[in-house]
């Protein structure tokens, strides 16, 4: 039989599912406000990406919620890994961030980092997992 406890409750997966329609409406929003109002109020920005931020929030806590309740090594791979990429992802940033203030460097843009940090944690995971066989 299955342990069920790493699996998402029906409450977590509605959560999930809602805040990721939020997480995209936001999204969507920033999109329409682009297209449609070229010169629209600052505040209208702010509140779209508010939204969409408030989405993705809601989406990482439940899943981090349920990563945390798993046990032994599924938990300790979880954990080490997001640690691991999180660490790197910010490590990378900042570096490039200070050679950026002197160097003559293309702006750092926010799908590159998500990139990285996705990249990193499937390589955290990756190398977890080998060491814990």
């Amino acid at each position: 039989m299955a342990d069920r406890r790493s699996e998402l409750t029906r409450t977590e997966a509605v959560a999930v599912w809602a805040g990721s329609a939020t997480w995209v409406a936001g999204i969507a929003g920033a999109v329409a406000r682009t297209l449609i109002a070229e010169e629209a109020e600052g505040w209208v920005a702010a509140a779209v990406a508010g939204v969409a931020a408030v989405g993705l929030l809601v989406v990482a806590l439940v899943v981090g919620r349920a990563a945390l309740r798993r046990e032994g090594v599924e938990r300790t791979v979880a954990v080490e890994s997001s640690a691991l990429a999180f660490w790197a992802t910010v490590g990378a940033a900042l570096t490039y961030s200070i050679v950026d203030s002197f160097a003559d460097v293309p702006a750092l843009k926010g799908p590159w980092v998500l990139l990285f940090g996705l990249l990193a944690w499937t390589v955290a995971q990756a190398t977890r997992q080998e060491r814990y066989r």
